[in-house]
């Protein structure tokens, strides 16, 4: 009996040994495709060498044209390949083969292979009047979460007929974005590391008002005033009409001891942590300072998650300071 199992493991072995052998020696080379390779947005020669041996791993595959058009598509075969790539079980081309091959016959696969294949067919069509009545584009959409109607005035407003699909959905997605961040309008201390008499030179060169937004690192309040209030659209809208700066009273960064402004202190957040206290009698964070064109606060805010309460505190200050 031992014998025989002998026997047969030797045949088994000697049958891996064969089928190694019978391996192209395209496959048995070094792999240099992993996750990051794949996703790495630069044509380069390397790069380009990268994507042409990918193609040619993807020849060894037997698959249909869905397949095909699926592990085409850098991200998603890059999403494959995360945990090969840190587990290190990326040796050979031979071993991203059966990584693929695993993956396009997996249950999770099969289950969502219809819509995959779905959403790249379309976002790889050309606009033109009348793209969004196209189901698989309303399908595309409401995947994203976008409504096709938004979508559609984007387009309409940046004239991105002619253009391909995605290439018109990458943009909006970034205007959007940059529209629900609200540090678009803010000038930070930490990065800029402006004075107080900066601010006030900016004030008085421009047409607008200044809002002071006194936070720091570990504020939890204004972390929930920033996603909850400050990146609202409607509010968007007024922080427009205002120079807006967010100062940080705990930042660590040493001050320039060359600056007269900041004589006396060891780091920037120090700084403001005074200027809030002597000019406003204040030391609670978040908080809020519109000033005038004299540095005069004219009105203030503490903590709030009342978006209209905000909103009317922006207003306001814009009514006195018309008056």
């Amino acid at each position: 009996m031992k014998t025989q199992f002998l026997f047969f493991l030797s045949l088994f072995s000697l049958g891996l040994l064969c089928q190694e052998q019978d391996l192209p020696d395209f496959l048995k080379e070094k792999c240099y495709i992993n996750s990051i390779t794949l996703n790495y947005q630069v044509n380069t020669n390397e790069q380009n060498d990268l994507k042409a041996n990918y193609a040619k791993i993807l020849s060894y595959i037997e698959m249909d044209r869905g397949d095909s058009l699926i592990l085409s598509e850098p991200t998603i075969a890059a999403s494959v390949l995360i945990d090969a790539t840190v587990n290190g079980e990326l040796e050979t081309n031979n071993d991203l083969k059966i990584i693929l091959e695993k993956y396009i016959h997996s249950e999770e696969y099969v289950l969502f292979k219809p819509d995959l294949v779905r959403l790249i067919s379309v976002s790889k069509v050309t606009l033109s009047k009348g793209f969004d009545e196209d189901e698989d584009v309303q399908f595309f959409l409401a995947y994203n979460s976008i409504e096709t109607d938004e979508f559609l005035a984007f387009v309409i407003e940046e004239d991105l007929y002619g253009s391909i699909f995605y290439d018109a959905f990458q943009r909006f997605k970034k205007n959007q974005e940059a529209e629900m961040s609200y540090d678009n309008y803010f000038q930070e201390s930490y990065v800029s590391n402006y004075s107080w008499y900066n601010i006030a030179d900016s004030v008085k060169t421009t047409n607008k008002p200044a809002l002071l937004y006194f936070t720091g690192w570990g504020v939890v309040n204004g972390r929930k005033m920033e996603e909850i209030i400050l990146n609202k659209k409607v509010i968007h809208q007024e922080l427009k009409k205002y120079n807006c700066f967010s100062i940080y009273v705990d930042d660590r960064t040493k001050v320039d001891p060359n600056k007269k402004a900041f004589k006396g202190f060891t780091t920037y957040g120090n700084y403001w942590s005074d200027i809030q206290k002597k000019k406003f009698d204040a030391d609670a964070q978040p908080y809020f300072v519109i000033l005038d064109h004299k540095m005069k606060p004219i009105l203030t805010q503490s903590f709030t998650l009342d978006e209209t309460e905000f909103r009317s505190f922006l207003e306001k200050g814009l009514e006195i300071l018309s008056r």
